[in-house]
């Protein structure tokens, strides 16, 4: 099974990639912010 890097990132890692990422004016994809806010904070749904 090859290595692949985005199933491997934690919630924390996807979150501080999608703050550092915003920082830099960088806007996210909506699927990948949402996977990333659901990930960090899974009761809000």
């Amino acid at each position: 099974q090859p290595h692949v890097a985005s199933t491997t990132v934690g919630p924390r890692t996807a979150a501080q990639l999608g703050d550092v990422l915003a920082a830099e004016g960088v806007v996210l994809p909506r699927e990948i912010h949402e996977a990333s806010v659901s990930a960090s904070s899974p009761t809000v749904r």
